[in-house]
């Protein structure tokens, strides 16, 4: 749980200012999916 706390942390604060590249955002939004799907699954068990 804490690792998944962390990991969101260090995304939410990632600078994205020379980061307009698709790929980079659209990979920053695959993350946020499975870090969602990793907390519920943690929470459901």
């Amino acid at each position: 749980m804490i690792a998944i706390i962390a990991v969101d942390r260090r995304i939410v604060l990632l600078d994205l200012n020379g980061a307009s590249d698709e790929i980079v955002l659209a990979s920053l939004g695959v993350i946020m999916i499975s870090l969602a799907a990793a907390y519920y699954l943690v929470k459901k068990i």
